[in-house]
């Protein structure tokens, strides 16, 4: 039966082998931003920024030549750890241009869209134009937080 208009279908992360999701939507983004983001990073180097448990990450894993988590929380870090995830556990603004060469693709859910999203973009453009590195930068919205 088709989904209808109104409804995200499943993930395909849900059919990836060895793939289960940690937290449920919306306490982190919807799997559905992973099936957006699988071919934009096949092969490429992931930083999710912000990712809580991971999930995301599980299922982009499955694409990506590497993911690493930039979690600012040291119990996610702990966790992200214990899943095997390459984590820097510090304020994503800390980073050195070291550090960033981890990232060929960023992907954030912004708490506070006014104060990261321009700031984080012009972060990453100065450690890439540094690193003579290009880099994309994916930045989802959600429309229930006020601007």
């Amino acid at each position: 039966m088709p989904t209808p208009h109104y409804a995200a279908p499943s993930s395909a992360c849900l059919s990836l082998p060895g793939f289960k999701p940690v937290d449920e939507y919306p306490i982190r983004s919807p799997l559905m931003a992973a099936d957006f983001l699988a071919p934009l990073v096949r092969g490429k180097n992931f930083c999710e920024i912000g990712t809580r448990n991971g999930d995301i990450m599980s299922c982009v894993n499955h694409f990506a030549a590497t993911v690493t988590a930039i979690e600012l929380d040291e119990v996610y870090c702990k966790k992200l750890r214990e899943r095997g995830f390459n984590v820097f556990c510090k304020p994503f603004e800390s980073l050195t241009p070291k550090e960033f060469a981890h990232c060929d693709v960023y992907f954030w859910w912004p708490m506070d869209a006014r104060s990261q999203n321009e700031a984080w973009l012009r972060i990453v453009r100065k450690a890439h134009r540094e690193l003579q590195k290009p880099a994309r930068a994916i930045v989802a919205h959600d429309t229930h937080y006020k601007f």
